[in-house]
């Protein structure tokens, strides 16, 4: 059997930004750099040979798969950037975003640029004595070309569009570059070498060929397309059309197989406990292969990559899986909450958006209203508006409204929005409700800034609100429940944690403000429950550590844990997720499945949650104002 080679960067997630595709004249194997003995991209090798394995920085390697034991889709392949090509004894390619060097035999890789711009795309001239490559040295990608033992760079071309090297011609005294342009599409060029003159070959207007490749003898270049395959000579310019046709094999068990061998292999590599937390790994590769001939669907296979990855106990892993829906259900939002006690015919108003489709000042849509019918269909007692108002946002629809003041039944033309532009007014409403309510708890005394993730958005609404709206506060509120994580907790803790050296003032003695002013120098108090995620776990945990200020809430589960999600379908259709490092405390124990206790804990009680109550926000600002009236 050809044997299948298998790579992966160790240094770097994503597959397709740390190697590219190689192109053997005896060949279509693939080589690209790993840190393990097995990766994520797989070639067959035509010829039946594995190429050895090579040795860089990064660790290059390549190992071999029989291929009766895996299957692969071929659009997989197509993530990858050219990178890679091999000539005679020794293998060219990119990693970094410099072009090296390598015995096609092994040995030790050597880079040939610098780190100072990105190259890419190399290609050996017939001679095997030079390389030609795309780089950004000058700004814009052009080709460029140098000895393959390394020394001097010349520039090729100077075009203000994107430039990529095809092939030299057989002789060696011409080469073949394509420019690529959003109007003039793909072009391509011959250049002689060491003389002026350069002379269009081919033109492909927009939208560009989707593939191109050389033969191997530089001769020729194929395009791969939306109307077929096209070939040009390189020497002649000559264009030919190539009949072809083309069968799939699709085998979905083989595929199914091969997913499953991927991910266990992948999480025995990647997992941030080396020891898999105690678990036979092993075991569980057998005992959950033995339903793998049952699955049918792309979903059966995420429930049971999910169900393996839940015997780690860890947070950040599973599978899921997200088919191709055109023609789903798509409710829109009028921005109206529905008194759900309400048993007769209609939707009845409890409360609505200001902000939403329903907020207009002239609107009837008010509390205590009855929405009778949607464009003429009546609200029975028995169904709910939803399914009336499906596939209608950005389309005006016909209400028939009793109003709140119980006169005759009125109509009113509103315009739903999609739904979750809904949610988002909705979570805006929230905090604000709270931001008040803070205020008024607090005599004005406390500010309050919610944290919804741990990303940049979110950080610089914090900084804003911080040295802005609470800028005079004597103390702040950080609320990060239900916070979904990202990687910010290291920063708020350097904001939060910062004791005063000084005040700045003017010529009369009015304070300006603390120094530093960039940092939070007052009291502080956090609120987190059980839903605060991965680094909204993180951060109750340092900000408790360090002794910051109250934590206040429910206990907060540790998911202290950093993820990669592999994408094993196009467009992202089917993943799973590895928790590939661990954080750990001061004592040396993972925050993973540890859990911080609260210094002021208060559940959530549900008759709080239905009648709108926050009773965690009010006992935080209780505690923070008598931590505050205690001081001198």
């Amino acid at each position: 059997m050809a044997p299948t080679a298998f790579a992966r960067s160790r240094t770097d997630p994503d597959p397709a930004r740390a190697a590219g595709r190689a192109l053997s004249q005896r060949s279509a194997a693939l080589v690209i750099p790993t840190g393990e003995p097995y990766a994520p991209f797989p070639s067959v090798s035509n010829s039946g040979e594995s190429l050895p394995a090579v040795r860089t920085p990064a660790d290059l390697g390549q190992c071999a798969l029989d291929r009766s034991s895996r299957c692969f889709r071929p659009p997989l392949m197509a993530a990858l950037p050219g990178g890679f090509t091999r000539r005679a004894a020794h293998i060219a390619f990119v990693y970094g975003g410099q072009l090296w060097r390598v015995p096609a035999g092994g040995g030790e890789a050597l880079p040939l640029t610098s780190a100072e711009f990105i190259a890419s795309n190399p290609v050996w001239s017939p001679d095997s004595q030079s390389i030609a490559f795309s780089a950004n040295r000058h700004g814009n990608a052009d080709v460029f070309i140098m000895p393959a033992k390394g020394g001097e760079i010349q520039r090729l071309t100077t075009h203000s569009q994107a430039d990529t090297p095809q092939a030299f011609t057989p002789d060696g005294k011409s080469f073949v570059f394509a420019s690529v342009g959003a109007t003039s599409g793909f072009v391509g060029y011959k250049l002689p070498l060491g003389k002026p003159g350069i002379s269009p070959l081919f033109t492909k207007a927009p939208p560009a060929a989707e593939s191109v490749v050389t033969d191997g003898k530089g001769e020729n270049v194929f395009f791969l397309g939306a109307g077929g395959i096209e070939k040009v000579n390189l020497l002649t310019g000559a264009a030919a059309t190539i009949p072809f046709t083309a069968e799939v094999a699709y085998d979905l068990q083989g595929e199914m197989r091969w997913f499953f061998e991927h991910v266990w292999r992948m999480t025995q590599q990647k997992f941030y406990r080396k020891d898999m937390a105690g678990v036979d790994w092993e075991l569980y590769k057998q005992e959950y292969a033995k339903h793998l001939p049952h699955l049918r669907h792309g979903g059966d296979l995420a429930e049971l990559l999910s169900e393996m990855a839940g015997e780690l106990n860890s947070s950040h892993m599973g599978s899921s899986y997200q088919p191709k829906i055109t023609t789903g259900d798509a409710t829109a939002s009028l921005g109206l909450y529905y008194d759900h006690a309400h048993t007769g015919p209609g939707a009845k108003i409890a409360d609505y958006l200001k902000t939403g489709s329903a907020g207009r000042a002239d609107s009837l849509l008010r509390p205590g209203a009855i929405i009778l019918a949607v464009n003429g269909e009546p609200i029975r007692a028995d169904m709910d508006i939803h399914p009336l108002l499906n596939k209608t946002a950005g389309q005006p629809v016909r209400l028939s409204i009793q109003p709140a003041q119980g006169s005759a039944p009125v109509e009113e033309i509103v315009t739903p929005e999609p739904f979750v532009n809904g949610l988002l007014k909705a979570h805006d409403r929230w905090v604000a409700q709270r931001v008040q309510l803070t205020d008024e708890l607090s005599k004005g005394r406390l500010g309050y800034i919610y944290i919804g993730l741990m990303d940049t958005k979110n950080y610089q609404g914090f900084i804003h609100n911080l040295h802005g709206r609470c800028a005079d506060k004597e103390a702040v509120i950080i609320d990060i429940r239900f916070n979904g994580g990202g990687n910010l907790s290291e920063r708020l803790i350097a904001d939060l944690s910062a004791k005063s050296a000084g005040q700045s003032v003017d010529r009369e003695g009015n304070v300006l403000g603390e120094v530093p002013s960039s940092r939070w120098t007052k009291p502080s108090a956090i609120l987190a429950n059980s839903w605060s995620y991965s680094d909204g776990s993180i951060f109750p945990h340092l900000y408790q550590h360090g002794k910051l200020g109250p934590f206040v809430g429910d206990p907060v589960p540790g998911t202290g844990t950093s993820v990669w999600w592999i994408h094993l379908l196009p467009g992202g259709r089917l993943q799973y997720g590895i928790p590939e490092i661990g954080r750990k405390s001061a004592d040396g124990r993972y925050y993973e499945n540890t859990e911080d206790h609260p210094d002021v804990l208060v559940r959530r009680s549900p008759d709080a949650i239905e009648e709108g109550r926050d009773e965690q926000l009010k006992v935080a600002v209780s505690t923070l104002l008598k931590q505050l009236d205690k001081q001198p």
